[in-house]
């Protein structure tokens, strides 16, 4: 397993680009929405999602919510325990919903971001990042069963067993994602790829210098962004909160005009 610092020494001689082509977007989102945030709801927080921790100073007031409290030191304001089905807090109270590597772990995202859409107040943000399915290396993942998710994030992130959760993808595409947020009443305000398969490869030096060229090859290809393990988004709260049923019943007259061959 390599250390931090041999990761970061391999990025800067093979791919020097890798961190800002993995968190540009979302330093820029954070530079447009923090100023002028209050509350920021860090949904699935664990113990606080790892990169917001260079915002802190920017944040007044962080807090997560998790279905399981915090097992190490923290830098939250204040924690929930909940789910994300139902967010204990009153409607419009955030102006920021972060939810980072969690979503796919949700069996209904779409109860997830009428949650969201809810205590989110009029043009809050939601800022997700979650897996692509399009990516070889994610459906090597979805292909996997649990246990081999815990044996390796145990491996190789140090994660304890209790904080690897069990995985579903239920809308881990780009139309797909973005299909479910609509339905919720969101705008789209960023909707991108970027690709880290390196960091699924940090267990040999050799596989991890291959991941890199991999990663930065993909963006140089015409259909390499197909190909990209992660999606990230940034969503705008614009229609009223909508019904479970309303959400669902629109994504069936979608797939039912799809298959009758309308345009969408």
């Amino acid at each position: 397993m390599l250390d931090y610092s041999s990761q970061q020494r391999l990025k800067e001689r093979s791919y020097p680009q890798a961190r800002a082509d993995a968190f540009g977007a979302l330093w820029q989102a954070l530079d447009r929405h923090l100023p002028p945030c209050t509350l920021l709801l860090d949904a699935g927080c664990g113990c606080g999602t790892w990169v917001l921790e260079r915002h802190r100073s920017r944040i007044p007031q962080w807090v997560g919510l998790d279905v399981a409290p915090p097992t190490r030191p923290h830098l939250l304001d204040d924690f929930l325990l909940g789910n994300l089905a139902h967010v204990p807090l009153e409607d419009g109270s955030c102006d920021i919903v972060f939810c980072w590597d969690v979503i796919e772990h949700v069996p209904q995202p779409a109860a997830a971001f009428v949650e969201f859409h809810r205590v989110l107040r009029d043009e809050g943000v939601l800022i997700v990042k979650t897996p692509c399915l399009t990516s070889p290396v994610m459906l090597v993942s979805r292909l996997s069963p649990t246990f081999v998710h815990r044996g390796w994030k145990a491996r190789l992130l140090h994660y304890e067993e209790n904080e690897v959760f069990p995985t579903f993808y239920r809308c881990n595409t780009v139309a797909g994602l973005h299909r479910q947020l609509a339905a919720a009443g969101f705008r789209r305000e960023v909707l991108t790829r970027f690709d880290d398969s390196y960091n699924y490869l940090a267990f040999s030096r050799r596989a991890y210098i291959l991941g890199l060229y991999y990663s930065r090859a993909l963006k140089m290809l015409p259909w390499g962004q197909h190909l990209m393990a992660q999606i990230f988004a940034v969503y705008r709260k614009t229609a009223p909160t909508p019904t479970i049923a309303g959400i669902e019943e629109g994504m069936s007259s979608i797939k039912g005009s799809r298959k009758r061959g309308q345009p969408q």
